[in-house]
């Protein structure tokens, strides 16, 4: 099980509450995942500009293991929460087609205790100054400063409101022209005809590339992979290999 692209740790049964555009189709299958949607080495490179900072707090300046520990554990929270988090989906597949929903899996006090985090870190600062200038600005350059930057941002109504969208969306098996089974990101992508021209640009990029994505656990993947063929039929056959990605959104 690759448990950096899914996971069903503590993940709610979303799916039995949803509002579906269609609750009168009989379900073949329904259920919740939790899984990163983009490229997890691109996710990974993103996070590396904070490396410098932090190494410029452990080694130029003279601060105890406890200050590095603790902005240690800033740096990989904003880390975990800017570059790599997960999205919840619920999923229906019908007869007919299917259902996702999907959000971001933020937990909503993570927006309201920004300003708190945010007065925690300009205190640490201010206690760093008090002891020596290093300490100040080894706080500053490395996990304090990272926290203000991103309290900052997580404060605004216009990020949390990205951050918090919910995307609804449905489709035919009959719209399906390709699909691919991607056996160690646990999903299977397709693509939809009325999408063609626009997924037609980004295919010279990389063949692989797919617009709907549907993620699974391991353990449904042969019941999963079944329903698709059956409804796509032999003339529409899945391929396997790789997703391609071409962002982390």
């Amino acid at each position: 099980m690759n448990i950096f692209r899914i996971s069903t740790l503590w993940v709610p049964s979303y799916h039995l509450k949803m509002d579906w555009k269609h609750p009168k189709r009989p379900a073949l299958k329904e259920w919740t995942i939790k899984a990163f949607d983009g490229r997890l080495l691109l996710a990974c490179l993103g996070g590396l500009g904070a490396i410098p900072c932090l190494l410029f707090a452990y080694f130029a300046l003279t601060m105890g293991w406890v200050v590095n520990l603790m902005l240690t554990i800033f740096a990989l929270f904003i880390f975990i929460n800017t570059f790599l988090l997960k999205q919840f989906y619920a999923i229906r597949l019908t007869d007919t087609g299917g259902e996702i929903c999907h959000w971001k899996a933020l937990p909503d006090f993570l927006f309201s205790s920004m300003p708190w985090l945010m007065l925690l870190y300009i205190l640490f600062i201010i206690w760093g100054l008090s002891q020596s200038p290093e300490m100040a600005l080894g706080a500053l350059a490395s996990g304090a400063g990272l926290g203000i930057v991103y309290a900052l941002i997580a404060t605004s109504k216009g990020y949390k409101e990205s951050q918090l969208r919910f995307q609804q969306w449905d489709f035919e098996w009959n719209e399906i022209y390709e699909a691919i089974y991607d056996r160690k990101s646990h999903a299977i992508g397709f693509n939809v005809i009325e999408s063609k021209p626009y997924i037609a640009r980004f295919k010279e990029e990389n063949e692989n590339f797919y617009s709907c994505r549907i993620y699974f656990h391991p353990k449904m993947a042969e019941q999963i992979l079944q329903i698709f063929k059956e409804k796509l039929g032999p003339n529409i056959p899945i391929k396997e290999g790789r997703i391609h990605y071409r962002t982390i959104d």
